[in-house]
């Protein structure tokens, strides 16, 4: 599914994975007792690079899904962050290596949201969602959290 979405364009599959991690969503609002009116969620930002060649970005999706399937309206897809850094695939890096690799990558724009929630379709080591993680609570006082579909 995940392949689907992020290497062939499937509507279909982010349309699954969407419902899918709504619902994962509403159980960590309650979790972590986040009651707000907005909660922001926001994709992990590609390169320039990558949009061309994918001609999308899969977590951006994601995320305007969830928003458009949210009956509450709770869940607002905002892009926050930029990938201002040009870093080399991770997939054969280590959690350390990825960690470096990664420093740096992103920068967020100041949002107004007691929550900010970063959505991304698959996750390995977490060195991404640090990163990004980072990057926001740099720009604003807002609660960060991470999810992805795929671990």
């Amino acid at each position: 599914m995940v392949k689907a979405a992020k290497y062939d364009g499937s509507r279909e599959a982010i349309e699954l994975m969407s419902k899918l991690i709504q619902e994962e969503l509403l159980s960590l609002c309650d979790e972590e007792r986040i009651f707000a009116n907005k909660v922001v969620i926001t994709p992990v930002p590609i390169s320039a690079h990558r949009q061309r060649e994918y001609g999308f970005n899969q977590s951006w999706r994601l995320a305007k899904a969830i928003e458009k399937n949210d009956t509450s309206k709770t869940f607002q897809a905002q892009k926050l962050m930029k990938k201002v850094k040009k870093t080399p695939t991770q997939t054969s890096l280590s959690k350390d290596k990825r960690l470096k690799n990664i420093a740096g990558t992103f920068r967020a724009h100041r949002v107004d949201a007691e929550t900010v929630i970063i959505i991304d379709d698959v996750t390995t080591t977490g060195a991404t969602f640090t990163e990004a993680c980072r990057a926001i609570k740099d720009a604003s006082n807002a609660k960060v959290l991470a999810i992805a579909f795929a671990h």
